[in-house]
């Protein structure tokens, strides 16, 4: 990843932008502003990678659950219906912002015996299509780039029945990187990856991503982490939370011990809220899903004390960050 160019257009633009699945609001008034070359995305962000993707909401994930024979995510389609949401000055929806970006998708499907070269080769000419002539030649480079970048040996006939998970992840960062992308979005990347696994995958992420700007998803902020511990090298963070922002910035402005909660209350959350307030802690978002920033010395357990005093239902209590 690479800092922003000097004036370019900030890597993402959000005022008031209400995001929707299939008409239903999931995001209301998002609203801020991410500079620099790395924002790391965390929490409920399903919906706002939908969005900037372009993709179907849960697709992968819903093809994973499908063959391990689970219950399947509701899927549908996020769509910016007011306000304004750009991606480096380009506006989400927009035929400009699918040619600036590239995709990294968490393990879309492949079979085993499909090699590599036949996957990128097919993916390779509908993203190219959109700005250039695609030729042989091209392509040829371009393979040549991805397995360069990336560090995956075997070229473009080796089979990703053979891959390692490390690898394929590697190697669509690769993929999503090649087609001439200026900014890259990678959902999950690191998720379940440690030691020398998530050492690799982030060898390629820092070379396939060289000269473009990153939104990158984490499933944990925890420091320690393979995903916590990228997260604090970027410029922002986006915590994501009940239809909104829990957290933006970098983790470094926060004070030294607070913790971010989500908080999902059933009935009684304005008495809730009151409560809490008279203790000195603010319950941000609603009306069912929140956020709650506790300062170090402050406890989880406040809050089910502040419930019960006020007869408020409270189902979950879950560290953000």
């Amino acid at each position: 990843m690479s800092a922003a160019p000097a004036g370019a257009a900030p890597l993402l633009v959000a005022d008031a932008a209400r995001i929707a699945v299939d008409g239903a609001v999931a995001i209301d008034r998002l609203d801020c502003e991410a500079h620099g070359g790395l924002l790391v995305v965390a929490g409920d962000a399903d919906v706002f990678v939908a969005a900037i993707s372009g993709a179907p909401l849960g697709l992968v994930d819903s093809v994973q659950k499908a063959q391990a024979g689970e219950v399947a995510p509701l899927s549908g389609y996020a769509r910016v219906v007011s306000g304004s949401l750009r991606v480096a000055g380009q506006e989400v929806g927009s035929p400009s912002l699918a040619v600036a970006i590239g995709y990294a998708p968490l393990d879309p499907p492949v079979t085993h015996d499909q090699t590599a070269g036949d996957y990128a080769t097919a993916s390779l000419r509908l993203a190219l299509a959109r700005s250039t002539k695609v030729t042989r030649a091209l392509i040829d480079r371009k393979l040549a780039w991805i397995f360069e970048r990336t560090g995956v040996t075997g070229g473009p006939k080796r089979r990703f029945g053979t891959y390692a998970l490390a690898e394929k992840r590697a190697f669509f960062l690769g993929l999503a990187a090649a087609a001439d992308a200026e900014v890259l979005l990678a959902d999950r990347p690191l998720a379940g990856l440690d030691g020398q696994a998530a050492a690799f995958v982030l060898a390629a992420l820092e070379r396939a991503g060289g000269g473009r700007r990153a939104i990158v998803r984490v499933t944990s902020l925890t420091p320690g982490t393979s995903e916590g511990d990228f997260a604090r090298r970027a410029d922002q963070v986006a915590v994501f939370s009940g239809g909104g922002l829990g957290f933006f910035g970098p983790l470094g402005a926060r004070p030294a011990g607070e913790r971010l909660y989500r908080v999902t209350v059933r009935s009684g959350a304005e008495a809730l809220r009151a409560a809490l307030g008279e203790a000195g802690l603010q319950l941000e978002g609603g009306p069912s899903h929140f956020t709650l920033a506790l300062p170090a010395g402050r406890r989880p357990v406040e809050v089910l004390r502040a419930a019960a005093a006020t007869r408020a239902t409270v189902v979950e209590v879950t560290p953000l960050m």
